[in-house]
């Protein structure tokens, strides 16, 4: 019997495991794949005083390759843009540095770890309360049995499929692509002073001859070095019911409009001239809706990260949010076993839905969702096509600008 079984070894599960080994707390995370965070990429994120605790001072600006202060956003068809200071630099890093040293001291503090471990179902006993997973490895069936469940495994997390949330409803289909640099960055995207921003490209359903009728979407470019690059194009589906002559286009559309992107976007393409491919697939963000009763069925079992949403809408990195919502329910969570077994009753699961909501992170996420609604809906259904939405992009960038 465990005090935490975590469903994924992301940074969620990893933030799980190593606040629940610290607090002198059993923890084993199951992970599908063969490594923590399997996924090769590149990841962005402002300094948080949550990763000198998980980790030590100073370990987000080791391992980061720059930081920048600005982003720029692009008008459709890159006719203009507005440059915003953001009130906390970016720091952008790979993620192997990253989750590597994440894994590493969860292990040094007694936490333990299952690769490929499939899990396949939740236990739940005849009152409705979860206590345990079911997996399977090496072709073989295993339990694990633990006082809580922790569902951290992003859109696909096999919790929130046990409890039939249906976690594609949040997803916002996205590209993400990496790439080597034979050349250098292009021009367009660096500044006077030698550094370069975080690129955001605004491409509406008018702007793209290949694909007709997809929705509203973004591409964004960022360095991860001299010589590398990450980028990507996510649709942007707030509006998606609203908005006339849009569809969900399929993987193989979505797959042609990044490839016009890439090739004739003016100032993005401008990335893929002279660079050669290391990592490309279609995939998804979880910010188009947020669930807020992350506790399933009568308790014992609680979903975190992506599975609930928890990335900022804005655009921005999830990596922080998600980390800090699974350190809080784990400390609160640890404090309750420390003084009773009794841990799920209808009384205290609301009690950890009112503590969740206290939090200043868990608020900003809330408050991120409402503010990028109004703003989407200005953007793509006042001003929806490309001549319009050009004629007051002065407007846009100024309230881009009240709004960072």
């Amino acid at each position: 019997m465990y005090d935490f079984v975590v469903a994924g070894a992301g940074p969620a599960g990893l933030a799980a495991a190593i606040t629940a080994a610290s607090l002198g707390r059993s923890v084993t995370v199951l992970e599908k794949g063969p490594l923590a965070g399997p996924e090769p990429r590149g990841e962005s994120m402002p300094h948080h005083v949550l990763l000198d605790k998980l980790m030590y001072p100073g370990f987000l600006e080791e391992i980061s390759g720059f930081k920048s202060e600005t982003r720029r956003f692009h008008s459709p068809e890159s006719r203009k843009s507005t440059l915003v200071k953001v009130k906390e630099p970016y720091y952008f890093f790979e993620w192997r540095d990253f989750i590597e040293p994440l894994y590493k001291k969860a292990i040094s503090l007694g936490a333990e770890f299952i690769f490929n471990a499939e899990v396949s179902g939740v236990l739940v006993n005849d009152s409705g309360l979860a206590y345990g997973l079911e997996y399977i490895t090496d072709n073989s069936k295993q339990t694990i049995d633990a006082k809580t469940v922790l569902g951290c495994g992003g859109r696909t997390c096999p919790v929130a499929a046990h409890y039939g949330i249906d976690t594609d409803a949040a997803a916002c289909p996205t590209i993400k692509y990496r790439g080597r640099l034979n050349s250098g960055l292009p021009a367009s995207v660096k500044l006077p002073s030698g550094s370069t921003d975080l690129q955001f490209y605004t491409i509406l359903p008018d702007s793209l001859k290949s694909v007709s009728g997809i929705p509203p979407a973004f591409a964004f470019a960022f360095p991860l070095g001299s010589d590398k690059f990450e980028a990507g194009l996510m649709l942007r589906l707030s509006q998606f019911e609203k908005l006339k002559k849009v569809r969900m286009p399929s993987d193989k559309e979505m797959l042609t409009a990044w490839e016009e992107v890439k090739k004739s976007l003016p100032g993005f393409s401008g990335f893929f001239t002279d660079s050669s491919t290391e990592y490309e697939k279609l995939t998804s963000i979880q910010n188009r809706k947020f669930i807020e009763n992350n506790i399933m069925g009568n308790g014992g079992a609680v979903l975190l990260g992506d599975a609930v949403g928890m990335v900022d809408a804005n655009g921005s990195a999830g990596i922080y949010y998600a980390m800090a919502q699974s350190a809080g329910w784990v400390k609160m969570l640890a404090e309750r076993m420390s003084g009773t077994n009794v841990i799920w009753t209808a009384e205290l699961s609301a009690g950890y839905l009112k503590q969740q909501n206290s939090w200043k992170f868990y608020r900003y996420i809330k408050n991120s969702f409402k503010l990028i609604t109004v703003f989407e809906r200005l953007m793509f259904r006042t001003f929806g096509t490309t001549a319009k939405l050009n004629s007051v992009w002065r407007f846009i960038g100024f309230l881009l600008k009240a709004a960072s």
